[in-house]
């Protein structure tokens, strides 16, 4: 590894996480761990509780009388909503300290981690794999690492897009290319791990775009990475169906089910979720 790794995989170039989501990470898989515990633990940043209760009270989940605090959240929508919420409230923070430019997308990238978050969960639930919370958090974490190496040097980004462009070739291709830093998928594994997020999850978004076997729960892997595919390449799938050629076997073998039936689930999935990312979009401003 060269010294421009070396520096870049340093806990003070990583931006900071939202203290309370890293405590909730910390203590989430516990067995004395209850909706009480992490209510108590929400409720110590006043900025993330508000904004939860504006998302909980917005028309899209369509509740009949306001809710007023972060347990009767819980009590009605269930803890992994109300976590699901408080991640993705926290992730978007994170993200936004790199602003929308005429050479970074925010927006779009930021839709990207929402819609391959959504889709994940849904395949997990549908299908039977893996956690449903856990994909939905592996989504919204995978691509992390390009807000973070933008960051930290947007020159480098930048030649890294003029290699995409010029040359035709994936992002995780011309980093390969480019060689200086860690990849995007390196770089978000290793701010997962600060963050105290889970292995499985940290390995997941390290192999997103390089299937392997080291990674820690295939069933992690295998959902983010035809979860991300699908939402990469939405529009043709809806058209023309989806190309098993591009995706790894193991990962095709794993979702056969759902692959021959993604026409009559992907536009109900994709119609819900931009529903819910306005609502996030809107009241997140």
């Amino acid at each position: 590894m060269n010294n421009n790794k070396k520096k870049i995989e340093a806990d003070d170039v990583i931006p900071a996480f939202p203290s309370v989501i890293v405590e909730i990470n910390r203590i989430i898989d516990l067995p004395d761990t209850d909706y009480k515990k992490l209510s108590s633990i929400i409720e110590k940043d006043p900025a993330i509780c508000a904004k939860i209760l504006k998302i909980v009270n917005s028309a899209f989940y369509g509740m009949s009388s306001q809710v007023a605090n972060i347990p009767d959240a819980v009590s009605v929508l269930g803890f992994d909503t109300v976590h699901r919420i408080a991640l993705t409230i926290s992730v978007q923070h994170t993200v936004k300290q790199v602003k929308n430019s005429d050479n970074f997308d925010y927006t779009r990238l930021w839709k990207h981690l929402f819609f391959t978050a959504a889709i994940s969960r849904y395949i997990s639930t549908k299908f039977k794999t893996g956690k449903p919370d856990e994909a939905y958090i592996t989504g919204l974490m995978h691509d992390i690492g390009k807000f973070i190496l933008f960051y930290i040097n947007p020159d480098y980004y930048l030649q890294i897009q003029k290699i995409v462009k010029n040359q035709q070739v994936s992002f995780s291709k011309a980093e390969e290319i480019m060689g200086k830093y860690p990849t995007h998928s390196r770089l978000g594994a290793f701010a997962a791990k600060t963050w105290k997020f889970p292995a499985d999850l940290t390995d997941a978004i390290k192999y997103h775009h390089n299937y392997s076997e080291k990674a820690s729960s295939k069933n992690d892997l295998y959902l983010i990475i035809i979860s991300n595919y699908i939402d990469n390449n939405k529009e043709t799938i809806l058209n023309a169906g989806i190309n098993t050629d591009d995706l790894h076997p193991a990962v095709t073998n794993h979702f056969k089910q759902g692959i021959s039936e993604i026409n009559f689930w992907l536009p109900e999935v994709l119609d819900s979720t931009e529903n819910e990312f306005k609502t996030f979009a809107e009241n997140l401003k």
